[in-house]
């Protein structure tokens, strides 16, 4: 089924990293399933995660910023 598909490729994703497409493959599952649990749980792992190497990056750019 599409939402099993779609759930699987955003596992994928979130193993190589790739947050942003892999919260739209969870998306797509929803969109097949609305109550489909474990891809909102997933999903919402990977904005949390997203979200995380958002400031990660924010981070290292002042702290690169900062030895110039």
């Amino acid at each position: 089924d599409y939402s099993q598909a779609w759930y699987s490729l955003g596992n994928a994703l979130v193993k190589r990293n790739q947050y942003k497409k892999a919260i739209a493959a969870y998306d797509k599952a929803v969109r097949y399933q609305p109550n489909y649990r474990d891809a909102i749980k997933a999903r919402d792992w990977a904005n949390r995660a997203l979200e995380a190497e958002k400031r990660e990056q924010e981070r290292g750019n002042r702290e690169s910023g900062n030895r110039e």
